[in-house]
């Protein structure tokens, strides 16, 4: 069932389409500034964003995702040496 809702002060009626753009994930200018659209590897990880969602539905495969993403970064990492971070 859905219902209006109202996010970020803007509402949005009973039945409206929204679309979720995860390609904006983690570009927050109120929090990381000028360097909203840079990819840093060691800036510090930040647990606010909503990728797994956030709460009680929490997503039960984010150790997972990350353990992947950590063996994906070491593969690049030992077969590129050229790449500084």
């Amino acid at each position: 069932m859905t219902k209006a809702a109202n996010v970020s002060g803007v509402h949005l009626p009973k039945g409206e389409q929204v679309w979720l753009l995860y390609g904006s994930a983690g570009r927050y200018p109120r929090h990381w500034g000028g360097e909203a659209d840079e990819f840093d590897i060691r800036r510090p990880r930040n647990h606010q964003h909503l990728a797994f969602s956030r709460g009680p539905p929490l997503c039960a495969g984010i150790p997972l995702a990350e353990l992947q993403a950590r063996a994906v970064l070491r593969a690049l990492a030992s077969c590129c040496s050229h790449l500084t971070p």
